[in-house]
């Protein structure tokens, strides 16, 4: 079955229970690619089928939307994704809210919802008969040592439910080249669980500790007399 929505004009959704959501929709580019990538490769999850993929992939253009809207947003709206410098690294509980506000108005959602899984968990989005938990983390770490990193905690809260999640991260790391493009903010990962058919997570990747364009810019030394000269006279 594929998973059920058209990225062209109105984005419809049919569940298996035959309850359908329509919402206008309209994708840059970049988007719809980071889009259709993911649901290509989502179906290696084995929960990832009939209505949980229906309502994820509801859920993956929230996210893709989310972060579309949020690495465009001015720093000064946003300060949690501003450089900070030699000041305080904003706490992960920044994109939690952030992140919490955007989607509450979309999903019926819980936030620091107890007795999950025993434990705590940052977001939930509560399903007919099915929860998806989003992790919360912030990370100073290059990011392929700080997914492995997250990936247990994410994926524990699934013993209970379908076996699929969302892990967010707000990356403060310093990078010369700049805030990652879009289409690689986004991965998906398996955890393999011993006896198990293995447990899935989508990666969000929220860049802070963004430089600004106009701060890429490297002047070029001023030239010498000499290679003024040299200049004039070609």
């Amino acid at each position: 079955m594929t998973a059920g929505i058209s990225t062209a004009g109105l984005l419809k959704i049919k569940t298996a229970t035959g309850f359908s959501i329509a919402m206008p929709l309209a994708m840059s580019l970049v988007e719809d690619a980071v889009f259709e990538r993911l649901r290509g490769e989502l179906p290696s999850a084995p929960a990832y089928k009939e209505e949980v993929a229906v309502r994820f992939d509801y859920l993956l253009v929230a996210l893709i939307r989310f972060l579309y809207s949020r690495m465009h947003t001015d720093s000064e709206i946003q300060p949690y994704l501003a450089a900070f410098g030699d000041g305080t690294a904003p706490v992960e509980g920044k994109l939690e809210n952030d992140l919490y506000l955007a989607l509450s108005m979309i999903f019926r959602s819980d936030i620091q919802r107890r007795a999950v899984s025993a434990g705590r968990t940052d977001i939930v989005i509560r399903e007919h008969n099915f929860n998806f938990v989003i992790e919360v983390k912030r990370t100073f770490d290059e990011w392929s040592i700080a997914v492995p990193g997250f990936l247990g905690q994410t994926t524990a809260y699934q013993q209970a439910d379908v076996k699929i999640g969302v892990l967010s991260i707000l990356d403060l790391t310093e990078r010369d080249a700049g805030v990652p493009g879009f289409e690689y903010c986004f991965e998906v990962h398996e955890r393999t669980i011993p006896n198990e058919s293995g447990r899935w997570a989508l990666v969000m990747r929220v860049p802070g500790n963004r430089t600004l364009p106009s701060k890429m810019s490297k002047p070029r030394a001023p030239a010498t007399k000499s290679r003024r000269r040299k200049s004039q006279s070609g």
